[in-house]
């Protein structure tokens, strides 16, 4: 895939606007997208989870999951603990795909290639 981007002048863009143009065009490979985020971690910093000093603001992050967090960083402050801050909350995630997700014996007998497919 492609992406043009286009901007109404270089020299008026910010530092911050044209590290992140250079980021995104040195990113070539499949895949290049956490390189991608993190090289955007670096330009605007990662912020406090519980100070004030934040990079983005909370509407970002959506208030439910920005309330979740902050009461499992309020509830082991309370239980005498550090919040974990770097480790993500246990998520379940549940696909229906409406159809059979595994190939049939008829299509490949063994089962070690019908797996690799």
């Amino acid at each position: 895939a492609y992406a043009y981007l286009m901007v109404p002048d270089i020299q008026g863009l910010t530092k911050q606007a044209t590290q992140r143009l250079d980021a995104i065009q040195a990113m070539e490979e499949l895949g290049s997208g956490f390189y991608l985020a993190m090289h955007d971690l670096e330009i605007r910093g990662a912020g406090e989870m519980l100070g004030e000093n934040q990079s983005g603001n909370m509407m970002e992050v959506g208030f439910q999951l920005y309330n979740d967090m902050l009461n499992e960083a309020v509830r082991s402050l309370k239980a005498g603990k550090e919040p974990d801050l770097l480790s993500p909350f246990a998520a379940t995630t549940e696909i229906n795909l409406h159809a059979p997700a595994l190939l049939p014996d008829a299509y490949c007998g063994d089962v070690q290639v019908r797996l690799s497919l």
